[in-house]
């Protein structure tokens, strides 16, 4: 019998697992680990945040009868072993590493993002806490950005939401980004532009699109904001660096677009 060790349970962990034990049938043993008994929706975590959506479900839930789930860290691969942070070895024939990223800490200041649970539930609390009339800024303006200042607006609308980027959905056709414009347009009524960088909208204030009045976007206010959240970059997570990855290997982080618009602020 070939012997399967799935190390993560993201979405492609849990689909290869039970794609491999129904194409293999009892002729394959499949066993998963993750550091966790719980599924994490990461597409999801910046709905979880903003106090919608549950992102998290059993793991068990999502397998196969037939898959093995083991809860633990691999803390290094060896030849055809896998060693774990509880001192256990799982030998294997096959090893399918499917760990995914983690969120780079490189967001300015006192900063929080959504990118892995922990965070997520951070601003989560943070939000629930919030006195009404609080501002809270969001940091980046693609479509996790918009949807987020969307989300939190939605549901606090006694709260300032501020979405501040140099553009909204760059990379889609522009067809595509005048019709979100015209959305947050609706939502957010249009101020008056002023000279600089970052592109701002307040539920309880005002917003502009970068593209209006010239192309000459609207500069975030610089008074304090008292929480927020950075649209967030990636690294390697350390089972990879520890077991697989080499010494020199690339750097996937990658600068913020915007800075906060002041330095009390906590970017979401």
């Amino acid at each position: 019998m070939a012997r399967v060790l799935v190390v993560g349970a993201g979405y492609a962990g849990v689909m290869a697992a039970n794609r491999l034990a129904a194409a293999g049938g009892p002729e394959v043993s499949v066993t998963v680990v993750n550091p966790r008994p719980e599924f994490v929706e990461r597409i999801r975590l910046h709905e979880h945040a903003a106090g919608g959506t549950n992102a998290v479900r059993p793991v068990r839930g999502l397998l196969r009868r037939d898959v093995r789930l083991r809860v633990g860290t691999v803390e290094s691969i060896a030849d055809r072993s896998a060693r774990l942070d509880d001192g256990a070895e799982l030998g294997f024939d096959f090893l399918l590493y499917a760990v995914g990223s983690t969120a780079a800490r490189d967001a300015p200041g006192t900063a929080l993002g959504a990118a892995d649970l922990g965070d997520a539930e951070t601003v989560r609390t943070r939000l629930r806490r919030l006195p009404a009339q609080a501002r809270v800024v969001v940091v980046g303006g693609g479509l996790t950005g918009i949807e987020s200042a969307a989300e939190i607006s939605y549901r606090y609308p006694s709260l300032t939401v501020e979405l501040v980027s140099r553009s909204v959905a760059g990379w889609l056709p522009a067809p595509s980004r005048a019709r979100i414009e015209r959305g947050l347009a609706r939502a957010w009524p249009p101020a008056p532009a002023t000279s600089g960088p970052c592109w701002t909208c307040s539920p309880r204030t005002s917003c502009r699109s970068p593209t209006a009045a010239g192309g000459s976007p609207r500069r975030a206010a610089r008074s304090p904001a008292p929480s927020g959240s950075p649209a967030t970059s990636s690294g390697w997570p350390g089972p990879a660096w520890r077991a697989c990855a080499p010494s020199s290997a690339p750097s996937t982080r990658c600068p913020p677009s915007c800075s906060a618009p002041a330095d009390n602020s906590t970017p979401f």
